[in-house]
C-alpha cells in the first residue's frame, strides 16, 4: 500500500521565515523584562549589575525583534501573522522600558 500525497493546504501562503526569529526574540525579551520588574520589586529597588545587564539585554533583543520583523514583513507573498503578533510584543516591550526608564 503506498502512501498518499497530501493534496491540500490549510494555510495558502507560508509563514515568513524571519517572523518565527522575531517571534522567539520578543518572547525570550518580554521575559528578561519581566524578570527584571520582578527582582527589582522583591529586592525594594537594590539591585546589582546583573540586573541592569538584564535590562540592556531586553532593550538589545526587542530591537534586534524589530530588525527581524521588518525584514519578515519585506518578504513576497507570505502570511504576517506571525511578524505582527511579534510587533505587537517588541512594542509591549519597548512601552514598558520607556515607563520604566522615565
Amino acid at each position: 500500500m503506498s502512501a498518499r500525497k497530501k493534496l491540500y493546504s490549510y494555510i495558502k501562503k507560508p509563514f515568513a521565515k524571519n517572523g518565527w526569529a522575531s517571534l522567539a526574540l520578543a518572547a525570550v525579551a518580554f521575559a528578561l523584562t519581566q524578570g527584571l520588574v520582578y527582582v527589582t520589586v522583591t529586592r525594594r529597588g537594590e539591585v546589582g549589575m546583573p540586573a541592569a545587564a538584564m535590562g540592556v539585554c531586553a532593550i538589545l533583543l526587542n530591537l534586534a525583534g524589530a530588525a527581524f520583523g521588518a525584514a519578515g514583513m519585506a518578504e513576497k507573498e507570505k502570511n504576517y501573522v506571525i511578524v505582527l503578533v511579534s510587533f505587537v510584543l517588541e512594542i509591549a516591550g519597548l512601552l514598558e522600558w520607556v515607563f520604566i526608564l522615565r
